[in-house]
């Protein structure tokens, strides 16, 4: 039952999340960022996810009713809109063909394993017009989750059976039970239940550090 509780409401807050990621780009939204020298700035912040690999996330921002000022990454270390927060994470691929050096991605879960979730636009074929006529497209927005152990730099993207298999199984090893239960599920189970099996191997490393 618990189990089930904590499934519905991780499930429920990547909604929200999805809803939420919806909406950059198209409205300001209250928030704040940090710089890298620590400090705080409180306004308004509009991102969005473009499709170039190298761009990743834009951030306009505007305070006290200035203009708004695009900012870049080696001027947010992390930034907050209502109460999500994200991260600048690095070297990482969430596919077999993309590969981002530093993006922005929310931050799910920290502890032994921090779990991210990071959202890009892709283009994606939406049909064929006709002979001659060519085909069209459009952008969606995908999520995909990001893993990263505490003690270790690297960020590992899970978004496949051999992302799971390979990367993220080794990551609990330390922790037979759950290892064991993890390696039976199939791929689309897996990649479905990472949330839990993280939350269950952090709780555990609570108490066998």
């Amino acid at each position: 039952m618990k189990t089930l509780f904590v499934f519905l409401f991780l499930a429920l807050a990547a909604l929200s999340y999805s809803q939420q990621f919806q909406r950059f780009g198209q409205t300001p939204l209250d928030g704040h960022y940090w710089d890298f020298q620590g400090n705080k700035h409180v306004g308004k912040l509009q991102v969005y996810c473009t499709t170039q690999m190298r761009a990743g996330s834009t951030i306009k921002f505007s305070e006290d009713g200035k203009k708004k000022q695009k900012l870049t990454k080696n001027q947010v270390k992390s930034f907050l809109i209502g109460q999500d927060s994200f991260a600048l994470i690095q070297n990482f691929s969430p596919s077999k063909l993309a590969y981002y050096s530093t993006d922005f991605a929310k931050v799910i879960k920290v502890g032994a394993i921090n779990l991210y979730v990071h959202t890009r636009r892709v283009t994606q074929s939406t049909g064929y017009y006709g002979v001659g006529m060519g085909v069209s497209s459009a952008n969606i927005l995908t999520e995909n989750y990001v893993v990263r152990k505490s003690g270790n730099s690297s960020y590992i993207a899970i978004f496949n059976k051999k992302s799971f298999t390979k990367y993220f199984l080794p990551l609990i090893a330390d922790f037979p039970l759950l290892h064991s239960k993890a390696t039976t599920m199939k791929p689309r189970e897996g990649l479905s239940s990472l949330w839990l099996l993280i939350n269950e191997y952090n709780e555990f490393k609570k108490g066998n550090p």
